[in-house]
């Protein structure tokens, strides 16, 4: 029974891709910012255009883009 079980766990841990980048890099890097939950909206979009600009000196950065509210990929369980 030890054999069934490690056999395929062995030749998936020879088989499986390693390292952190895909093999298909798909050159998008997403980021999180938060703050303080009772920051006023125009604040917090003072902050975002000071990071946008931060980011965006990098010469390895094409484009940045960020909103500002809830995060739009997430279920907010409706």
């Amino acid at each position: 029974m030890l054999a069934v079980t490690v056999a395929p766990a062995a030749a998936l841990f020879v088989t499986t891709p390693k390292g952190f980048f895909p093999q298909k890099d798909s050159r998008l890097i997403m980021g999180v910012a938060q703050a303080a939950p009772d920051i006023w909206p125009q604040a917090m979009a003072q902050k975002m255009q000071q990071l946008d600009r931060i980011v965006d000196v990098d010469p390895a950065v094409d484009n940045t883009y960020y909103w500002i509210g809830p995060n739009p990929t997430v279920s907010q369980g409706a």
